[in-house]
């Protein structure tokens, strides 16, 4: 139904990602701690080095391993009329440029430049556009901030809650459910559960490593 649905996560869920591959910047999502390096946030710590390994409905390991350093990084940006961004040190997470929560994109075919767009945000109602492709429209929405949830019998309390969605316009569907996703404080991605009909089932954390 929706060959373009656009999530960096989908790579483990059978939809892949359409990503316009940049060059680098800072974001107001992202802590600046020190001077040219954008550093992780407590809902995505992906440092170099760490690890996490998920399994998904057919009981299938996928393990995801970040780079060992930050990487020097910059991309065409559309704020700039797709001039280059300021050179920075950022983790990268399975070849995906990660400025805090967000990462670059295009999100219209026509766009001149990537626009840093969320992976998830901590303030419950926030909603935005990932791409916007001839109106087919995948778009994301904090549904919720303080949930709790159980994974391999563990209970993560203040987990948020991103919500996928998709709807075209031109072939009228309507807002369409597709990922929910849920994220722990210091640990990362929990879990997906996929629809409509997804044939993986989704996946959850097995284990993982926070080098930090």
């Amino acid at each position: 139904m929706n060959k373009f649905f656009n999530n960096p996560f989908i790579g483990f869920v059978s939809v892949l990602m359409f990503f316009a591959v940049g060059c680098k910047k800072d974001h107001t999502d992202a802590i600046e701690t020190s001077p040219g390096i954008i550093y992780p946030m407590p809902y995505f710590p992906v440092y170099p080095g760490s690890w996490w390994t998920y399994v998904n409905g057919f009981g299938d390991s996928v393990q995801t391993t970040m780079i060992g350093d930050y990487q020097e990084y910059s991309y065409s940006d559309i704020t700039r009329n797709g001039a280059q961004s300021d050179v920075v040190k950022i983790p990268f997470w399975n070849s995906y440029p990660m400025y805090g929560y967000s990462y670059p994109r295009k999100v219209n075919l026509d766009d001149n430049g990537l626009t840093l767009i969320p992976l998830l945000s901590e303030q419950t109602g926030d909603h935005w556009i990932k791409a916007n492709y001839n109106g087919d429209i995948n778009f994301s929405e904090t549904i919720a901030t303080d949930t709790s949830i159980e994974v391999e019998g563990i209970i993560y309390n203040h987990v948020i809650q991103i919500n996928d969605y998709f709807e075209s316009i031109h072939d009228s569907i309507p807002k369409t459910l597709i990922n929910e996703n849920y994220y722990a404080k210091d640990v990362g991605l929990i879990r997906i559960l996929s629809y409509p009909n997804d044939p993986f089932g989704g996946m959850h954390l097995k284990s993982y490593f926070i080098n930090h």
